[in-house]
């Protein structure tokens, strides 16, 4: 198949919270954070999405991370 600009996009996103909120849980440093992949393709390929499964009749897999580093 031929892509024409084809291009997937990823995104991390994290939080530090300030030490006064990461005290009142008891712990030195609390960070959130968020992550994404595959949340859609930017293209000006007129045709099908050229990574879909066709037989399968499913595109590509999103996948979706949340999650909490905590430092004592």
């Amino acid at each position: 198949y031929a892509s024409r600009g084809l291009g997937d996009v990823y995104k991390r996103q994290g939080y530090t919270m300030p030490k006064s909120i990461s005290k009142k849980f008891y712990v030195e440093r609390l960070r959130v954070y968020a992550s994404g992949e595959n949340l859609f393709a930017i293209t000006g390929f007129s045709g099908m999405d050229p990574e879909m499964r066709v037989s399968m009749g499913y595109s590509t897999m999103r996948q979706y991370a949340f999650g909490i580093n905590l430092t004592f």
